[in-house]
């Protein structure tokens, strides 16, 4: 009796340790978060910063995994999306109690690192990216909130900026496209006496609580300054571009990686000219006349960009003096040739395509070839081109069709209708006279002749034939009804 009560403690002890072996066993193949049910989000993976600067640690959050498992790391790194050699880097971490890691990552190679996270007991497979980048200049910290007449005048220090003009954007971590003038929301102002510019602008983009920036503009920019306010006290990081830059995808920072507080962006007084050329499309017709004729001019501005212009020549002496006989465009594209086609219109034929070179003494232009109706000019920046399309008037080549109407006795039918329809819907008439004769006139030769022949008591076939020049005989023989 002794023994058996013994036992039983002991045989309930090993009970109870398969039990909870069993139950966190259980509990890891169907782990549930706390507070979760089975449909709650998959575990997921965040990067801490989506942008730094190579070389700094990429750093990523993971949540949500099953506590304590094992994470296997993978991470692509930017030449493996170019399916270079050693694309894959590979670690491992442990999710803590609440099913929580951080794993962090130098990445010393430009372009975007994918980070994924596999969970060893749930398999799930989540993924994040960090693009590591250059950061733009290297920025020079001064006290102070600066503005570009301040780095102006330090010629010392900033020998490369030669005026004070400059565009303040005063937002904490300004997102968003601003027009180069003065506005009181957004906060934006002209600073060392720059004009505005309403045609031109910078775009902003901030991430990392406010305090990373990228930047493009429309107008060359010589330096940026993103400046800090930490209490009552600003610092100022400035970035000098030499040569001016259009853009930095950044990240540029505030001093001492503090929220920005304010952006500056300094550029010349005088703004470059945008390349440009001038092609002009000149209509010569022979002889002049009103008629117009339809051109397509194509790619003179970007790829997209397309005119159907209607050119007449109505100057008799072909001086081009009519105001529609010319077009002028404003060429800025130069990624490829200018098409010029001209669609002809009957009765006149393209004769020829010929484009001068207006800065040469209208000697003819080098880089420009023909095919067909259509010119494709090669411009370049300051190029000033006339392309003269020639037509002469088509005069048609007469035929004259002439013939006698019989009947099966060959008896001259009168009064007999012949209708004669060219190849091109051209129509002519014509009745037999008391012999049974007819004559058709100004016929176009080379074209097909459709001719049928009608009368109240005869019927007769109808005749195709090809017209030449000159005079063709075609006689019919009808059919009493």
């Amino acid at each position: 009796m002794n023994t058996l009560v013994k036992r039983i403690p002991q045989s309930l002890a090993v009970f109870t340790l398969v039990a909870a072996f069993a139950t966190t066993a259980v509990a890891q193949i169907f782990y549930v978060p706390k507070g979760a049910n089975a449909s709650s989000p998959a575990p997921i993976l965040k990067s801490a910063e989506s942008r730094i600067i190579t070389g700094e640690n990429g750093v990523v959050y993971g949540s949500r995994f099953v506590p304590n498992e094992a994470v296997v790391i993978t991470i692509m790194r930017p030449d493996a999306a170019e399916g270079l050699a050693g694309p894959y880097e590979y670690a491992s971490v442990s999710a803590d109690l609440n099913g929580n890691f951080v794993y962090s990552r130098k990445l010393d190679v430009r372009g975007t690192h994918t980070f994924t996270a596999k969970g060893a007991v749930s398999g799930i497979e989540v993924s994040s990216s960090i693009t590591s980048g250059g950061g733009g200049p290297t920025p020079k910290t001064l006290s102070g909130h600066k503005s570009c007449a301040d780095i102006n005048a330090k010629n010392s220090t900033f020998p490369t900026i030669t005026s004070d003009y400059g565009f303040r954007i005063r937002e904490w971590g300004p997102t968003g496209t601003f027009p180069l003038v003065d506005s009181s929301d957004p906060y934006t102002f002209m600073t060392g006496g720059a004009p505005e510019d309403p045609e031109n602008s910078v775009t902003t983009s901030s991430w990392y609580y406010q305090r990373r920036l990228a930047w493009s503009s429309t107008r060359p920019i010589t330096a940026v300054i993103v400046t800090k306010l930490y209490g009552s006290h600003r610092y100022s990081n400035v970035y000098i571009y030499d040569p001016a830059s259009m853009g930095d995808n950044g990240p540029l920072r505030a001093p001492y990686d503090q929220k920005i507080y304010s952006v500056e962006f300094c550029f010349d007084e005088e703004e470059p000219d945008d390349p440009m050329a001038s092609l002009t499309v000149v209509k010569q017709a022979f002889p002049a006349s009103n008629f117009q004729f339809e051109f397509l001019v194509e790619n003179y501005a970007d790829p997209q960009t397309f005119d159907q212009p209607m050119l007449s020549d109505t100057d008799p002496a072909g001086n081009n003096e009519d105001e529609f006989n010319s077009k002028q465009y404003d060429v800025e594209n130069f990624s490829g040739p200018v098409s010029i086609t001209e669609s002809n219109p009957a009765p006149y034929t393209l004769t020829g395509i010929v484009c001068v070179d207006n800065n040469n003494g209208g000697a003819e232009f080098g880089s420009y070839t023909v095919d067909g109706n259509t010119a494709d000019v090669s411009l370049s920046d300051g190029d000033d081109v006339t392309c003269t399309f020639t037509n002469d008037f088509v005069t048609a080549v007469e035929a004259v069709v002439t013939g006698r109407v019989l009947d099966a006795n060959g008896t001259p039918i009168s009064g007999a209708g012949i209708m004669a329809t060219d190849g091109n819907g051209n129509t002519k008439y014509a009745i037999t006279n008391q012999f049974g004769y007819y004559t058709i006139r100004e016929l176009e030769a080379g074209t097909s002749l459709y001719m049928e022949v009608s009368h109240k008591r005869y019927t007769f076939p109808t005749r195709f034939v090809e017209l030449n020049e000159g005079e063709m005989t075609i006689d019919f023989q009808g059919v009493r009804r």
